[in-house]
């Protein structure tokens, strides 16, 4: 693809919008900062540079354009993420040759047809058309949501698609056929279909669910297996169409199944979202948190659902959001709700509480015995306190906590840090993983501020310090084989250098005298390395006797101290 083309593309579309369809940013003084997107992290350490058109993560090391965060977000390789770009940017594209198709845009291309042909099927299928109706399923909300029949058929779909000129290989890898011996035969077979979108709102999977008198002999769910592009772990049902609302509202209504979160969007939470065969993952919190810091679960009130809840509650809470319960009665799901009275389920919404308080009212219905309601504090309500960031929500919940049980907060400050040292484990891999100023040597601290800062100037049309003196400057205290090391930086070591220099200031004055007071404290910090090196001479001078070289070695030594002091007079 020219390079023109991805220039016409990065001109039409900015670095903050393309990230900001994908992550909540904010604004920190002359930053754009967001929490990563690539990994789990409690302050924000993603910042996004307009004027370069560049993100970079000081904590992952991720960074790039436009096209490396598409790549990256959506598991796309440069060819799709610039077919996906170019369409939003209204960019054409040279057709492509079928032949050069990665695999996985022909398998966007299988599951694109099979959808196309589940619609037309439901069409013509008045029973399960009824089915939906009666679930109180518009039939605006079936087009919206592509909603499907796959026919009570072995080979159907099967056929359907050989005659599009897809191959067998490809129609098991979109894992729409399962193979026998005597062939191939379709996964799904007389069930609702719903199709699975990718954040960006391509089809990846599809989950079948059965209806009418044979749902009392199978399986109510059957879902795509994971493939080349489905993750069950990763996806979200509905997130596609959420985004939007979840980044207004900043909160995001968790459901269990498709038919719950078609009829959330349907009554007006637009901000609802669906896991799908599995319980809410690392992963999915992290797509959550992009656009939204509170969660609302609202799954089942029976036992299946609150095994749910507790599974996904930690994640959320580790992460930092404002986690909240829907509590729902005992065996209603939201879509039964709903479709009786859709403003009961809004004033469920609005009456969620957080999770400690949730679990608090639901231990109590539970254990009448009040030695069995203090274990189950114990090992339920107490590890989700540990878990919560603020330090001051930490506390009040500690007083709650103990006055809902009539004991001292003492024993509940010790179950607390019990609980808390369970956490350790993964807060020291999180530490490993980064490299942060906070152990960084002094000195290479300094010199890395210092480098980004001419970096950065260098760049700039308009520098508000002069370059050419902070290089002289620069080589002069380090030496030339340093200087020249530094400006053989890569690319990838500049930016990132760059990144960290941009957060200091875009006044004139201050970044001038932050770079005076940085060439001061790195003449300061190489000559009190040669001192020491001057040290270690000395010493040995001494203990061979050679009093000629010790004489010498004392003079520099001394030079090299005063040199020290009267620079630290200069840095006051």
């Amino acid at each position: 693809m020219s390079s023109s083309t991805v220039e016409q593309i990065k001109e039409r579309l900015s670095i903050t919008d393309v990230v900001e369809s994908y992550v909540k940013l904010g604004r920190a003084g002359n930053s754009i900062k967001a929490l990563c997107p690539f990994h789990s992290e409690k302050t924000p350490s993603f910042i996004v540079s307009q004027a370069r058109g560049t993100f970079h993560c000081f904590g992952c090391g991720k960074g790039g354009d436009i096209f490396t965060f598409v790549q990256e977000i959506e598991g796309l390789d440069f060819s799709g993420a610039l077919k996906l770009l170019a369409e939003r940017a209204g960019v054409e594209l040279a057709p492509y040759d079928k032949k050069e198709y990665s695999e996985k845009e022909a398998l966007y291309g299988v599951l694109e047809a099979a959808a196309l042909f589940f619609e037309k099927k439901l069409a013509q299928n008045s029973h399960a058309i009824e089915y939906l109706l009666s679930r109180k399923v518009a039939r605006e909300t079936v087009a919206l949501f592509r909603i499907g029949y796959a026919p009570d058929d072995w080979r159907q779909l099967y056929a359907h698609l050989k005659e599009r000129g897809f191959s067998d290989v490809m129609i098991e890898k979109a894992g729409l056929t399962i193979s026998n011996p005597k062939g191939y035969y379709d996964r799904f077979r007389g069930r609702i279909m719903f199709p699975i979108f990718d954040y960006s709102g391509k089809i990846i999977a599809f989950s079948g669910r059965i209806f009418g008198a044979e749902a009392e002999h199978a399986g109510k769910y059957v879902n795509s297996p994971a493939t080349v592009l489905y993750d069950k772990s990763h996806a979200l049902y509905g997130y596609d169409k959420a985004k939007a609302a979840m980044k207004k509202t900043n909160t995001c209504i968790l459901v269990e199944g498709q038919v719950d979160l078609i009829l959330s969007h349907q009554a007006g939470f637009s901000n609802t979202v669906a896991v799908s065969g599995t319980a809410l993952t690392e992963h999915h919190v992290q797509a959550i948190r992009r656009f939204a810091n509170t969660i609302i679960f609202a799954f089942d009130g029976d036992a299946a659902g609150i095994g749910a809840l507790d599974r996904g509650m930690m994640h959320t809470l580790e992460c930092g959001m404002d986690s909240k319960v829907a509590a729902l009665p005992s065996g209603a799901d939201p879509a039964d709700i709903i479709g009786s009275d859709a403003s009961r389920w809004s004033a469920l919404v609005k009456e969620s509480e957080h999770v400690v308080d949730f679990y608090l009212t639901f231990l109590r219905s539970t254990y009448t015995d009040e030695r069995l309601l203090r274990s189950g504090i114990e090992q339920k309500v107490i590890p989700y306190v540990a878990k919560i960031k603020s330090s001051i929500a930490r506390a009040q919940f500690v007083t709650k906590i103990a006055r809902f049980l009539g004991v001292g907060e003492e024993p509940v400050w010790e179950e607390m840090r019990r609980a808390a040292l369970q956490k350790k484990e993964s807060s020291a891999v999180m530490a490993e993983k980064r490299m942060t100023e906070v152990n960084m040597p002094r000195k290479e601290k300094i010199e890395r501020n210092l480098l980004g800062i001419m970096f950065w100037q260098e760049s700039q049309d308009n520098a508000m310090i002069e370059v050419a003196k902070i290089k002289d400057a620069y080589r002069r205290i380090v030496g030339e084989d340093r200087y020249a090391g530094a400006l053989a930086l890569d690319t990838a070591e500049k930016n990132e250098y760059i990144f960290e220099a941009e957060q200091i200031s875009r006044d004139r004055d201050v970044l001038q005298k932050e770079v005076e007071e940085l060439l001061i404290n790195l003449e300061i910090a190489y000559t009190i390395d040669a001192r020491e090196r001057v040290a270690l001479l000395l010493r040995r001078a001494e203990r061979e006797h050679n009093t000629e070289q010790a004489e010498d070695f004392l003079k520099e030594y001394q030079r090299l101290t005063a040199a020290i002091e009267l620079l630290m007079v200069f840095d006051k």
